[in-house]
């Protein structure tokens, strides 16, 4: 971020817009499923999909393959298996 304004306002905007839409989507879901894997799933193929609305596929597909070096850049941890 350049310049706090724009920090605040990501902070801002996480807090009181995207934080509780997922809280209550979330709490949503496991009232449908109580099934982990099918909610990761279902979660990660929506922020797959909110980004590719926000920055477009080709975008998303640079992003989301830089986020997986980086992750199997790392030292593998244990799993965790409770998404609550």
């Amino acid at each position: 971020m350049s310049n706090p304004n724009e920090a605040e306002l990501t902070l801002k905007l996480r807090d009181e817009v995207f934080l509780p839409a997922l809280q209550e989507a979330s709490g949503r879901a496991r009232a449908m499923v109580d099934e982990p894997s099918i909610l990761l799933n279902a979660t990660v193929q929506a922020f797959g999909e909110m980004l590719v609305q926000v920055i477009g596929a080709e975008a998303t597909a640079h992003l989301l393959r830089g986020f997986a070096d980086h992750i199997a850049s790392h030292e593998p941890a244990k799993p965790h298996t409770n998404i609550n």
